[in-house]
């Protein structure tokens, strides 16, 4: 089960603890967990790890985002799993046959949505250390990580295959210069909703300066991802989480 508690230290300064205000919030959860488990064979483990990834969410301000990116994308990897009949064992006959969990086949993929408009790619330290993350979570789970390059449109696709993450930092740098700026992500969501596999997980990473948006493209690729993450270095958009988002700030880089 999700640590959730362990990732986030005690404040002192926390305000006291009102009775209504805990009730109000638990109950908003359990709305909001029922809603997402609705018409699937979801276990009570699934839905208690939830509650425990909403709360974790709640206290983001005191967790480190390295830690947050990778207890959202392996927990949600290591319960993507099918359950299979199991044969009876000729080795070991004392065995009862029944069921059990085994990984898919396919490997899973992970989508970064990668915003080359602005300050992402001008600051080193931001972009190095998030691609260097989130390259040892893939290799950690054996996905392919795609990297889509986008400002206005989608720029293009890179596979960062046998490159280590400075080597791929430095190449969206120099390929993002020859790009014409401006901010527009809804291209960069319809690309995913078009291209994306089921289990993939899906990941932007932008300062969240853009408007006009299309919320529905939001809620859309939500949905058919196995878990959508919005990092930013500035605007939060924090509305994103009623569309099945988690956010996470990059405030520690």
């Amino acid at each position: 089960m999700l640590d959730a508690y362990a990732a986030v230290e005690s404040d002192p300064d926390d305000e006291e603890l009102n009775i209504d205000e805990i009730a109000d919030e638990i109950a908003r959860m359990l709305s909001r967990v029922g809603s997402k488990h609705a018409g699937r064979e979801s276990t009570t483990r699934d839905m208690l790890e939830d509650m425990l990834l909403s709360l974790l969410v709640k206290r983001r301000s005191k967790v480190n985002w390295r830690d947050m990116l990778r207890r959202v994308l392996l927990d949600k990897f290591r319960r993507a799993k099918k359950t299979t009949w199991k044969k009876l064992s000729r080795r070991l006959p004392y065995l009862m046959p029944g069921y059990y969990r085994e990984m898919w086949h396919d490997y899973p993929e992970i989508y970064l949505l990668l915003d080359v408009s602005g300050s992402v790619v001008s600051d080193e330290a931001v972009l190095d250390q998030f691609l260097a993350e989130l390259m040892a979570i893939a290799d950690l789970v054996k996905a392919k990580l795609r990297v889509v390059l986008w400002d206005t449109e989608v720029r293009e696709v890179i596979d960062p295959a046998g490159r280590s993450p400075q080597e791929l930092a430095q190449e969206i740098k120099r390929r993002a210069l020859l790009y014409g700026g401006g901010t527009v992500i809804d291209p960069a969501l319809r690309y995913y909703i078009e291209n994306g596999g089921g289990r993939s997980a899906l990941i932007i990473l932008s300062d969240g300066y853009w408007n006009n948006y299309d919320k529905t493209l939001f809620a859309v690729a939500a949905a058919k991802a196995l878990q959508a993450i919005y990092c930013y270095t500035g605007r939060e958009h924090r509305e994103l989480e009623q569309h099945g988002w988690i956010t996470i700030p990059l405030t520690d880089v």
